[in-house]
């Protein structure tokens, strides 16, 4: 994590099982609440300040670096998942 934590912080750990799913709450006038559920933990991303001001700089920043981060966990899970051709590396997907 780059730079200074400020305020209240709490760290979690969430390990989605077959039934979790995420969500984004979108609100004219208001900035979103993405919502990642996986019972019986429930998490919400939202800016600080949500209820009294505009989205800032910031606020597009980090939604960026979730979004990348996001693309890097789906591309390793996809890299994982894929068919291995036995010494370890993906290969063409064979027929069972």
């Amino acid at each position: 994590m780059a730079g200074k934590v400020r305020g209240t912080w709490a760290a979690l750990s969430v390990n989605p099982g077959s039934g979790a799913w995420v969500i984004c709450h979108a609100y004219p006038g208001k900035a979103p609440i993405l919502a990642v559920h996986g019972a019986p933990v429930s998490v919400s991303i939202t800016p600080a300040g949500r209820e009294e001001g505009p989205v800032t700089a910031a606020d597009v920043d980090f939604a960026r670096q979730l979004v990348t981060a996001a693309q890097t966990y789906l591309d390793e899970m996809q890299r994982l998942h894929a068919p291995t051709d036995g010494a370890g590396t993906a290969g063409p997907e064979r027929a069972a």
